[in-house]
């Protein structure tokens, strides 16, 4: 299956990843990519009265390795709230258990827990859009073959949910993303933003 390599150069307008494009990192400003990262978080929110709300509320943050470790700091100026989905993992796994046993109906579940706020803590949070944190570090235990599932089964699988996710994925794992064909139809639906 054919992978693509990310530059963090390219992309459209709206600050999307596309391996058939190119945009020099001047075209767009640090200012430009969070104001198209807020935008993301509206239109999935479905308070953005341009567009109607999707039916799969799920989109793809890309950060490069300065914002990391300061994924909070980009959650509040997009105006979503940042949630560990490895932490929630670690600590849903069975007491003394030393192994996740993860697969990617685990992966989805929990993210689908995030989606339909099934605890006390979701159902508290101040955004009703998360920005899933650290899914990077569950999707390198996968090969190939469950990421793209993984990856096909987010994009359509949780259709319906009252919290909107956006994932993100550093921009430097790009061999954790999936196939060009599945990541070209992440950006179709307008659901990938990358931000500088």
């Amino acid at each position: 299956m054919e992978r693509h390599a990310l530059n963090p150069n390219s992309g459209d307008s709206n600050g999307a990843h596309s391996p058939h494009s190119r945009i020099t990192h001047s075209a767009m400003s640090q200012a430009e990519s969070f104001e198209a990262a807020r935008v993301l978080v509206r239109r999935l929110r479905g308070v953005d009265p341009t567009v109607s709300r999707p039916r799969v509320r799920i989109g793809v943050l890309l950060l490069p390795h300065k914002y990391l470790a300061n994924e909070e700091d980009v959650a509040v100026r997009i105006g979503a709230q940042a949630v560990s989905l490895a932490q929630r993992v670690l600590d849903a796994r069975a007491e003394g258990s030393a192994y996740l046993g993860l697969d990617v109906d685990d992966l989805l579940r929990h993210l689908d827990d995030l989606a339909t706020a099934k605890d006390d803590v979701a159902q508290m949070r101040a955004s009703d859009c998360d920005l899933v944190t650290n899914l990077d570090l569950l999707l390198a235990h996968f090969d190939e073959r469950a990421r793209d599932e993984f990856w096909r089964e987010a994009r359509d699988r949780l259709s319906q949910r009252s919290r909107a996710l956006i994932l993100t994925m550093p921009l430097s794992a790009h061999f954790l993303l999936p196939s060009i064909r599945e990541w070209q139809s992440w950006e179709e639906s307008k659901r990938v933003v990358t931000l500088f």
